[in-house]
């Protein structure tokens, strides 16, 4: 009987030992949420900054052409051309289609 309240008690020791890291992480991850939120939200307002003007708007006739050339075809990768004053396209169709 004494061997039996030996290992309960190493038991409920372990449970409060296991209970108590949890409650630590889970206060670590808590403390660092809003941190992450303010570091992101810094970044999105930076990123909205550089962008300026060039957003685009499905409204807009200009630029359009991206979004209906990107529905005809399976991948459309866009980047800055060479020369940095334009895009460069890439258009491609899975060969099974």
């Amino acid at each position: 009987m004494l061997v039996e309240m030996r290992s309960q008690r190493d038991g409920a020791r372990a449970l409060e030992k296991e209970a108590a890291e949890a409650k630590l992480a889970l206060e670590t991850l808590s403390a660092s949420v809003p941190e992450t939120e303010a570091r992101l939200n810094g970044r999105i307002k930076q990123l909205e900054a550089e962008l300026g003007d060039a957003r685009f708007d499905l409204e807009d006739e200009r630029g359009r052409g991206l979004f209906l050339l990107a529905e005809m075809v399976d991948h459309l990768g866009v980047t800055t051309s060479p020369d940095g004053k334009g895009l460069s396209l890439e258009a491609t169709m899975d060969s099974n289609a």
